[in-house]
């Protein structure tokens, strides 16, 4: 039982330390929250960004080759079922262009701006994940080979367009 308090003090210390850090260098705590939270809010919007930007190109390739298979179409009744295809597409694009434009508040946007002059916006968040990681240098080259993933999977969705 001992045991069980020792290792939730030690996962309180890392939880805290960040805030106790701040304390002790004399700054502000409650600001400090803030900040950090704006900063991870961008972070993830970024992450968020990316993904959405992988989805859309993909949904791309395949409205292109749903488009393909319409003008390759012989029957009338096989373009009728295409065409209902891609005014279905055309409606989910429409859609996810209005929820992605609308989810992206001003204040985000601009403290991504803020962020990129310093470092990656996507970085922020590896830094936090950092604090939990077993070996060193894990959460960069987990986040490092995510953008290489979702950007692999943008070129590739263009490729097939």
């Amino acid at each position: 039982m001992m045991e069980g308090f020792k290792t939730m003090g030690s996962a309180a210390d890392i939880l805290t330390a960040d805030i106790r850090a701040a304390k002790d260098l004399g700054y502000n705590t409650q600001e400090y929250l803030w900040v950090k939270t704006q900063v991870l809010g961008a972070s993830s919007a970024a992450m968020m960004s990316k993904l959405a930007e992988a989805t859309n190109a993909s949904f791309d390739g395949a409205y292109a080759q749903m488009k393909k298979s319409y003008d390759e179409a012989k029957d009338d009744q096989t373009k009728k079922m295409y065409k209902e295809m891609l005014d279905n597409y055309d409606k989910q694009r429409a859609e996810m262009k209005k929820d992605s434009a609308a989810t992206l508040s001003p204040a985000v946007a601009y403290n991504q701006q803020l962020i990129a002059k310093y470092d990656s916006a996507l970085n922020a968040l590896a830094t936090e994940m950092s604090k939990w990681e077993e070996n060193p240098g894990d959460a960069q080259k987990s986040m490092d080979e995510f953008q290489k993933g979702v950007d692999k999977a943008v070129a590739d969705a263009k490729k097939s367009q």
